[in-house]
């Protein structure tokens, strides 16, 4: 698969490169840049178990869901940042605090998104990763929290017809009603 490299520039005339529709955006094919290759390398550090809460904070600071870093995302599009980040949560011995940055990074990620992340996640194991993790974290209001907005956000996803009910399976839903029914008093959570 070929991977197509997004950096901001001014324009400059480079036979190599192929202009956006976007005032300041050019596409280097075949080219990543020294940005791309550090978002790459941090996605990857997310695997390892003693950067993985590092990383996490890294990439919540980035505040992808503000309009102002949109762009970002773009950083995060050539990378395994749904596969990775879904192989974080289902790892059995997980710490909340694991789980619920990792859930707010997909928060942040999938918050203006309808199409490319979220429908990576909906097409993964990502519901039942959340809802295993909300089942062993139950006592944990804030992290409840944060799982109830990410599956809120991969739910808006592009399904097939009759896919989400393939995702949805009655399992998931009685665990995100046992949250809903545990937290009656936090509306986010509703």
């Amino acid at each position: 698969e070929e991977r197509k490299y997004y950096v901001y520039t001014n324009h400059d005339n480079n036979n190599n490169n192929n202009y956006d529709d976007n005032d300041d955006l050019l596409q280097v094919v075949n080219a990543p840049t020294p940005a791309n290759r550090f978002i790459e390398r941090q996605v990857e550090m997310l695997l390892q178990e003693d950067s993985v809460i590092t990383i996490l904070d890294t990439f919540i600071k980035m505040e992808l869901h503000k309009e102002e870093n949109y762009s970002l995302c773009d950083a995060f599009k050539n990378t395994n940042i749904c596969k990775n980040i879904i192989s974080v949560i289902e790892t059995q011995d997980q710490t909340d605090e694991v789980v619920r940055k990792a859930c707010g990074f997909i928060t942040r990620l999938t918050c203006k998104d309808k199409e490319f992340f979220t429908n990576q996640l909906a097409t993964s194991d990502s519901i039942q990763a959340i809802t295993d993790q909300m089942k062993i974290f139950l006592e944990n209001e804030e992290l409840q929290y944060y799982t109830c907005i990410a599956i809120s956000n991969i739910s808006c996803a592009d399904f097939e017809e009759n896919s989400i009910m393939e995702i949805f399976k009655n399992d998931t839903l009685k665990v995100i009603s046992d949250v809903m029914k545990k937290y009656p008093e936090n509306v986010d959570i509703q």
